[in-house]
C-alpha cells in the first residue's frame, strides 16, 4: 500500500464513523470550515458559470431570432412588391454568377450567400432586392444585378438605397441592358480611379444627365470619359452632370443663332448619316476652328453656341481633347473593375470586422431558420388561445372562461411534448457532427499541436543565453539579499519552528497511530526501493564529500566559530536538554516495557532473518567487488592525493 492508497483507506473506511460523528463535526467547524466554505463558493461558482454559459447561449439563440425576424421581414418586403406570396418567392430559382462561382438558388438563398460572403449583410441584400422590385425587375434579372449594386455601393462607399436607384435609374434613362448596366458599373469604378471625382459623384452626374446621353455615339464609355474630363477641372457630381447635359443639347438641337454660329465655324456635330458624332472629335473640329480668332471672337463664337454658365465646362472638354483618349482607354477596359475596387476597400482591418459581422449574421439567420417555424407555431397557438380566452371573457360565463384556459394550457403542454424529440434529435445531431468535426480533424489538430510545442521548444533553445544570464543574475541577487538579511531570517526561522514544535507537540497523541501506519506504509515503499535509494545516498555521500573537500580551507576556517556557538547553546540549555532527556528516557521505557514481548519477537525475527541474509548471501562475489571497487578507489584517490601534495606543495 502506498501513500496514497492510505488516504485513501483513511477516508473511505467507515469504522467507526457514527460514534465519531460528533466530534468529526466539531472539528470541521473549528478547523476545516475553509474548507467547507471553499467547497460552497466553488459550487457557487460551477453554478454561476453555468448559469453564464446558459444565459449567453440563450441570448444568442434570441439574438438569431430577432436577426431572422428582420431578414424574414425584408425578404416578405421583397415578396410583397413584386406582387407574390413569400412561399412563391422562395419556390421561384435563379442563377447567377458570383466572385465565388456560379449560384443556383432562391432569391432568399442569393441574399443570404452575398450576405456570407460580402460588406454587406443579408437583410442590406434583401432591402437592395426589394429596390429592384419596384424598378420592376424579375426575379432572374434581380438576381443578375443584385451583385452588381452591391459592388457598387461598396466601391463608392453608398448607401444600398441610393445605389440601387442610381443603377435602375441609369439603366430606364439610358436604356440599358443588364450586362450594359453592369459594365457601365465597373466604367464609373474605373473613370473615378482615373480622373478626381468618386463613385457617387460619378453617379450623382449619370442621373443628372440622365436620358440626354442617349444621344452620344460612345454611350457609357464617352459618358464616365466626359464626366472624368470635367471632374478634372472641378465639375463634379451634379454641377458636371448639368453641365454636360446642357452641352449635349446645345450641340445636338442648337438654337438657330448656334447652328449658325457652328456653320460659320466649319464645325459639324453630326456626320453624313445624321449620328451624332463623338464629342472628343467635336471639341477638337472647335478648337482648330477658333484658333486663328482673337480672345475677344473666341469668346462671342462660344457664346453664340453655347450658354454663358456652361462656357467654363466647354473650356475644360476643349482643354481636356488631348487626355481624352488615354481616358477613354481605360474605361473601355473595366470589367470587374467596381468588384476589385470593393476588394480593396475591405482589404483592412475594419472590412474584416464588416466582413466577419456579416457571416455571423449569416450564422444567426440559419441558427433562426430552424427555431424559427417552432416558434411561429407557438406564436400563433398563443394568438389563436388568446382570442378563444377573450370571446370566453367577453360571454361572462366564468366556466367558458375556465375551460377556455383549461384546453389552451392543455395543447400547449401537448405541443411542448411533441417537440420536445425533436430538439433532443437536434441536439444529439451537433453533438454528433461535433465528435465527427473533431475526429476528422484530429490529425491537423496534432500537428498544429506538435508545431505548437517546437515553435515554443525552439523559442526557450534560442533564448537559453539569456535566460541564463536571467537566471545567474536572480540568483547573485537572491544571494546577496539572504546574507543581507540573514538575522532576520534565522530569528524568523526559529520563531517558526518554535511555533510548529509546540503545535506538534500538543496534537502528539492524535498524530502519532497516523504516524505509524505512515511510516509503515513508507517503510515499505522504502524496502521495495532500497536499491535505487542507496545508489542515490552513495552518489549524495559522494558528491558532499568533493564539496567539502573542495571547500575545506572554509570550513576549517568557520568550525571553530559555529562549534563555539554550538557549546554555548548547549551550556545555557542544558537544564532543559536534561529535563527533556529525562522525560525521553522514560517515555521510551515504559513503552519498550509495555511493548516488551511484541519487542522481543521482532528482536528475535530481525536477528533470525540477518542469519539467513548472512547464509544466503555469496560473500566470495561480494569480496571480489569490494576488493575491485578498493582497489579502482584507492588508485584514483591515490592520485587525488598525489595532486593535492604536489600543489600545496608549489604554494
Amino acid at each position: 500500500m502506498n501513500v496514497l492508497d492510505l488516504f485513501a483507506t483513511i477516508s473511505l473506511d467507515s469504522s467507526g464513523f457514527h460514534a465519531g460523528l460528533g466530534a468529526a463535526m466539531n472539528t470541521a467547524k473549528n478547523l476545516g470550515g475553509g474548507i467547507a466554505n471553499a467547497l460552497g463558493n466553488a459550487a457557487k461558482l460551477g453554478a454561476a458559470a453555468l448559469a453564464a454559459t446558459t444565459a449567453a447561449a440563450t441570448a444568442f439563440a434570441a439574438s438569431s431570432v430577432a436577426v431572422g425576424k428582420e431578414f424574414d421581414a425584408a425578404m416578405s418586403g421583397v415578396a410583397a412588391t413584386a406582387g407574390k406570396t413569400v412561399d412563391e418567392l422562395n419556390n421561384e430559382m435563379v442563377s447567377t454568377q458570383l466572385a465565388s462561382g456560379e449560384f443556383s438558388g432562391s432569391l432568399r438563398d442569393l441574399a443570404k450567400q452575398l450576405g456570407s460572403e460580402t460588406s454587406f449583410s443579408a437583410t442590406q441584400a434583401a432591402e437592395a432586392l426589394n429596390y429592384m422590385a419596384l424598378a420592376g425587375y424579375n426575379a432572374q434579372q434581380s438576381a443578375d444585378m443584385l451583385p452588381t449594386v452591391l459592388n457598387l455601393a461598396a466601391a463608392g462607399d453608398m448607401e444600398l438605397a441610393t445605389a440601387s436607384d442610381m443603377v435602375t435609374d441609369a439603366q430606364s434613362a439610358l436604356g440599358l441592358s443588364l450586362d450594359e448596366t453592369k459594365n457601365m458599373v465597373d466604367q464609373m469604378a474605373m473613370a473615378s480611379s482615373k480622373s478626381n471625382t468618386s463613385v457617387a459623384q460619378l453617379g450623382e452626374a449619370f442621373l443628372t444627365v440622365g436620358g440626354t446621353a442617349k444621344n452620344l455615339s460612345g454611350g457609357t464609355t464617352e459618358l464616365s470619359t466626359a464626366l472624368g474630363i470635367l471632374a478634372n477641372s472641378g465639375i463634379k457630381g451634379a454641377e458636371g452632370g448639368t453641365a454636360l447635359r446642357n452641352v449635349i443639347l446645345s450641340l445636338s438641337a442648337p438654337t438657330d443663332k448656334a447652328a449658325e454660329a457652328l456653320n460659320a465655324l466649319g464645325v459639324n456635330a453630326f456626320d453624313a448619316e445624321g449620328n451624332m458624332r463623338p464629342l472628343d472629335d467635336v471639341f477638337t473640329d472647335l478648337n482648330n476652328s477658333l484658333e486663328p480668332l482673337t480672345q475677344q471672337e473666341k469668346t462671342q463664337a462660344l457664346n453664340n453656341i453655347f450658354n454663358k454658365v456652361d462656357l467654363k465646362s466647354v473650356e475644360a472638354l476643349m482643354a481636356g481633347t488631348e487626355a481624352w483618349d488615354d481616358l477613354a482607354a481605360s474605361i473601355d477596359n473595366a470589367a470587374g473593375a467596381a468588384g476589385e475596387m470593393a476588394e480593396t476597400k475591405m482589404d483592412n482591418l475594419a472590412g474584416d470586422i464588416t466582413k466577419w459581422q456579416s457571416a455571423l449574421e449569416g450564422a444567426q439567420i440559419a441558427i433562426s431558420d430552424y427555431l424559427t417555424p417552432s416558434i411561429r407555431e407557438f406564436v400563433q397557438f398563443g394568438t389563436e388561445g388568446l382570442s378563444q380566452l377573450t370571446e370566453a371573457i367577453n360571454k361572462g360565463d366564468i366556466n367558458s372562461v375556465v375551460e377556455s384556459f383549461g384546453t389552451i394550457l392543455s395543447d400547449g403542454v401537448n405541443k411542448i411534448i411533441e417537440a420536445t424529440p425533436m430538439l433532443i434529435d437536434a441536439g444529439m445531431r451537433i453533438m454528433g457532427a461535433l465528435g465527427k468535426g473533431l475526429l476528422d480533424n484530429m490529425p491537423t489538430i496534432i500537428k498544429a499541436a506538435i508545431q505548437v510545442i517546437s515553435m515554443f521548444t525552439k523559442g526557450i533553445m534560442q533564448a537559453t543565453p539569456e535566460l541564463g544570464a536571467a537566471g545567474l543574475e536572480i540568483i547573485i541577487m537572491l544571494g546577496e539579499y539572504l546574507i543581507e538579511n540573514l538575522p532576520e531570517i534565522v530569528k524568523t526561522g526559529f520563531d517558526f519552528i518554535a511555533m510548529l514544535v509546540t503545535g506538534i507537540a500538543e496534537a502528539i497523541p492524535e498524530l502519532i497511530p497516523v504516524a505509524i501506519e505512515v511510516i509503515s506504509q513508507l517503510a515499505q515503499n522504502l524496502l521495495q526501493n532500497i536499491d535505487i535509494l542507496f545508489n542515490a545516498a552513495l552518489q549524495l555521500a559522494l558528491a558532499l564529500a568533493l564539496g567539502f573537500a573542495e571547500n575545506i580551507d572554509k570550513i576549517i576556517e568557520i568550525a571553530p566559530m559555529i562549534m563555539n556557538e554550538i557549546g554555548k547553546a548547549i551550556i545555557n540549555n542544558l537544564p532543559m536538554i536534561i529535563t527533556v532527556g529525562l522525560q525521553i528516557i522514560i517515555a521510551l521505557a515504559e513503552g519498550i516495557i509495555k511493548g516488551s514481548a511484541s519487542l522481543l519477537a521482532a528482536i528475535i525475527e530481525t536477528i533470525a532473518n540477518i542469519i539467513v541474509l548472512f547464509r544466503d548471501t555469496n560473500w566470495k562475489e561480494i569480496g571480489i567487488q569490494i576488493l575491485e571497487g578498493l582497489k579502482t578507489g584507492v588508485l584514483e584517490a591515490a592520485v587525488r592525493l598525489i595532486n593535492t601534495i604536489v600543489d600545496i606543495a608549489k604554494r
